[in-house]
């Protein structure tokens, strides 16, 4: 059986040699010098038999962007308009024959507009 020394010691004059190479050389398990490596905070080099993988581009879809918000209409002023007429003292019947709306709809206007 190795001893962590033994491995230590492979660890460092072997540069080039990994974890496989080093409990072949000792007659060990590989699992053993990787742990005795790693609790004596070595990392255990890669094997050349697992070569790793690089400028390989990973298969993602692009993010969809959402769609940009159509134009705000103009706001309609009309309504606006009738109440600063009324506010100018004018009569409600002038201002409606003006717009070409009804009486109603600027009393009623007038009305909800106090009330705010």
């Amino acid at each position: 059986m190795a001893s962590k020394q033994d491995v230590l010691d492979l660890y460092t004059k072997y540069a080039e040699w990994t974890a496989v190479d080093i409990a072949e050389r000792l007659g060990c398990n590989p699992a053993y010098v990787r742990a005795t490596l790693q609790r004596n905070g070595l990392k255990s080099r890669p094997s050349i038999n697992y070569p790793l993988v690089h400028n390989v581009t990973p298969k993602v879809k692009p993010v969809p962007q959402p769609k940009p918000l159509p134009p705000r209409p103009p706001e309609d002023q009309r309504d606006i308009d009738i109440l600063c007429d009324v506010a100018e003292g004018h009569s409600l019947q002038a201002t409606a024959v003006h717009w070409g709306v009804s009486y109603n709809y600027v009393r009623d206007l007038s009305r909800a507009a106090r009330a705010a």
